[in-house]
């Protein structure tokens, strides 16, 4: 297994930040009825491991909504780079939901996402997915900053 810097992650992160936001307004265009359904599914099914204090089983969900959100615009090669790279560093993005405020903010933030993507505007829904991104790399940063400082 290769080992990543946190410097690495940080790259990464902003690659499928960039490929999500392109992945935005096809998204918007082309998402069904049944992709928002879908989506609607898999974020109360979120939400209910998230008020259970199951924090694998939500962060599975979360990805795989990120992922469906992807998969809406329709472009597979954008799909299939946006989930090597996320394989690349799921575990350093699960280091951000493991502080309990920047959990709850981001089943908040999922909520205005699929609200946003459902009425379509993909300037707002870009941003947000930037936003929420930015913010849940800050908080698996500084974890994992830590953890890094107490393992030297």
């Amino acid at each position: 297994m290769v080992s990543l810097s946190v410097q690495d992650v940080a790259d990464i992160i902003k690659v499928l930040t960039a490929l999500e936001g392109l992945a935005i307004e096809d998204a918007c265009k082309n998402a069904t009825e049944t992709d928002l359904a879908e989506l609607d599914s898999q974020h109360a099914d979120m939400v209910m491991a998230y008020q259970g204090g199951d924090l694998m089983g939500y962060f599975a969900l979360n990805q795989s909504i990120h992922l469906k959100i992807v998969e809406c615009a329709g472009n597979p090669a954008l799909t299939r780079i946006y989930q090597t790279e996320s394989a690349r560093v799921r575990r350093f993005r699960f280091a951000g939901n493991e502080v309990p405020t920047r959990w709850a903010d981001a089943v908040e933030e999922h909520a205005l996402i699929l609200s946003v993507l459902r009425r379509r505007e993909a300037g707002l829904l870009r941003e947000l997915l930037k936003s929420h991104h930015q913010r849940g790399w800050q908080v698996a940063k500084a974890v994992l900053e830590n953890e890094r400082a107490q393992e030297s």
